[in-house]
C-alpha cells in the first residue's frame, strides 16, 4: 500500500535556493528549505479536512529531529553519485540513545517516483532512499519500493541536526530524470507496514516544477 501522507496543506513557501555555496565544479544540486514545526496533521484527502493535529508537548514534537527544515538533492558528474541531504530542527539521536517509549523505528528517507504521485490515483514509486535509526544504530538502505527488498547498504553521514545519504546513479538504474519526494517517519510496530506516521514532508509549492509533493530531478 502507497504511503499514508501527512502534510500541512497550509504550510507556506520558506524559499529554495539551487546551487548552493561550496558545491564542487561538476556538482548539481537543489536545496529546499521547509517549514519549522510542520510535523505530520493527518488530512482526509477527500474533503481536505484536518483530523488529527499533533499538539507540541508530544515527543513526536518536543523531540525536533523528525521535523525538516531543509532537504537537498544533488548529484557529481565525476562520481556520478546522488547525494540526499536534509537539516532538522534538533540534533538526530546519538548511536545507543533510546527512542522514547513506544517507538521502534525512525526513519529519514526519499522516495523516487517516475512520475508525480497522486494520492489514491497512481502508484509510481520505484526506489527508497533511507536511513534509518531503531534505538542502538543507524544504518542506510537503498530499497525496492514494489518488493521491500533491500538493494544496497548505502554511505551515510550523521553530524548533529544534519545527515546525508549517498547512492550511485547506476543503483537506481541510471534514470535520466524522475521525481523524488522526502519525509520522516516514525514507527511504532516492527515489521514494518503498520503502525507508523510520515510525519513532514515536502511544503506545498516549494520547489520549481513541483506537482503535489514531488519534486523534478533535474530542476527546471
Amino acid at each position: 500500500m502507497r504511503r499514508v501522507l501527512v502534510v500541512l496543506l497550509s504550510a507556506f513557501v520558506v524559499g529554495l535556493m539551487l546551487a548552493p555555496n561550496g558545491l564542487a565544479a561538476g556538482t548539481k544540486a537543489t536545496v529546499v528549505q521547509d517549514l519549522r514545526g510542520d510535523q505530520g496533521p493527518k488530512i482526509d484527502f477527500s474533503t481536505g479536512e484536518m483530523l488529527v493535529a499533533w499538539p507540541d508537548s508530544m515527543a513526536l514534537k518536543k523531540v525536533g529531529y523528525l521535523d525538516m527544515l531543509s532537504f537537498s538533492l544533488s548529484y557529481s558528474t565525476k562520481e556520478k553519485t546522488y547525494t540526499l541531504g536534509m537539516e532538522v530542527a534538533n540534533a538526530l539521536p546519538d548511536p545507543g540513545a533510546a527512542l522514547p517509549t513506544g517507538w521502534k523505528l525512525l526513519r529519514w528517507l526519499m522516495w523516487i517516483d517516475t512520475e508525480p504521485w497522486f494520492y489514491g490515483v497512481n502508484d509510481p514509486t520505484v526506489y527508497t532512499i533511507q536511513l534509518t535509526y531503531d534505538g542502538l544504530a543507524y544504518a542506510a538502505q537503498l530499497k525496492d519500493y514494489q518488493t521491500g527488498a533491500v538493494l544496497e547498504t548505502l554511505a551515510f553521514e550523521v553530524s548533529g541536526s544534519t545527515l546525508q545519504v549517498e547512492f550511485t546513479a547506476a543503483s537506481i538504474g541510471n534514470m535520466g530524470s524522475f521525481w523524488w519526494m522526502p519525509c520522516t517517519v516514525v514507527h511504532w510496530s516492527v515489521p514494518l507496514g503498520a503502525g507508523y506516521w510520515d510525519l513532514d514532508t515536502t511544503d506545498p509549492g516549494a520547489a520549481p516544477g513541483q506537482v503535489m509533493w514531488d519534486i523534478p530531478w533535474p530542476s527546471p
